[in-house]
């Protein structure tokens, strides 16, 4: 089984040697107060992102049909794909793998890759990724400025202008026939 890690933002690719475990985490959550009592209804289930854990090794002795770095650059480079990948942008990756079970799985982002070394060996790794979900984007448009609270079209040339008496309440059009004003003291 041939599974690869491969970057979304650069294509650059990073080939397992040796998968020890790969368990797909899928989560669903319901609310707490569901419309219908008893059973727990389809459409009040809601998918949670996907997450991902995989254990494997990267040996500084790589496999025959492995193409690449060679010997502990190899190593060096597994270490530097995985602690350069969520600086990037876009910060997610792409597992491939000639797995049925696996096949494919697209923007996963990386939560946490500790690593051990072996001296001997290379370096074990259980990375933990999670599934990226992204949004579209509507544009609403924005209502006209230049219109008053009444609907009538305002007259200036940035879409304001000077309040007239049609913009204005009848008590504070009172007030301005009595000459009190804001700046007056009332």
């Amino acid at each position: 089984m041939t599974t690869r890690l491969i970057r979304d933002a650069d294509e650059a690719e990073l080939e397992l040697d040796v998968v020890r475990s790969f368990i797909i985490r899928p989560s669903y959550t319901t609310p707490r107060h569901t419309v219908e009592q008893g059973a727990k209804v389809l459409d009040h289930v809601h998918a949670e992102p996907l997450v991902v854990d995989i254990g494997f090794r990267i040996t500084s002795n790589p496999l025959p049909d492995q193409a690449g770095e060679e010997g502990w650059d190899r190593v060096a480079y597994a270490s530097d794909f995985l602690r350069e990948t969520p600086f990037l942008d876009p910060p997610t990756l792409r597992i491939e793998s000639d797995d049925p079970k696996i096949d494919e799985l697209e923007n996963m982002v990386i939560q946490s890759a500790p690593e051990r070394s072996d001296m001997a060996s290379g370096r074990s790794v259980d990375l933990t990724m999670t599934q990226a979900r992204f949004g579209s984007v509507r544009q609403v448009a924005t209502p006209d400025l230049s219109v008053t609270s009444r609907g009538k079209k305002k007259d200036g040339s940035n879409g304001t202008d000077d309040a007239n008496d049609e913009d204005i309440s009848w008590f504070r059009r009172l007030m301005n026939t009595a000459g009190i004003t804001k700046g007056s003291g009332f």
